[in-house]
């Protein structure tokens, strides 16, 4: 009926957010979250897939590389959401 599909907002959405936090200097604690390394003892199976590859894994699908520089410029960075929201 001329409506975006739910996955593409969705998409946008989490490119949007990832523009936020891209943007966050590393004292806040959002900054240390997204570039913390994951620590402890590794579960036996197929390792979760984590928040961060999956957005890092829509922006390989629209052929965005290096998202931390382009997350700084933010007029290029909504360019990229608009993209991954099919406007």
């Amino acid at each position: 009926m001329g409506e975006p599909k739910i996955t593409k907002i969705i998409r946008a959405q989490r490119t949007r957010w990832l523009g936020h936090i891209g943007r966050a200097s590393e004292d806040r604690t959002i900054g240390k979250l997204l570039n913390r390394l994951q620590g402890g003892k590794k579960k036996k199976g197929r390792p979760k897939l984590r928040w961060l590859e999956n957005v890092e894994t829509d922006l390989w699908e629209m052929g965005i590389e290096d998202w931390k520089s382009k997350a700084a410029n933010r007029n290029q960075w909504r360019a990229i959401v608009r993209k991954a929201q099919g406007l």
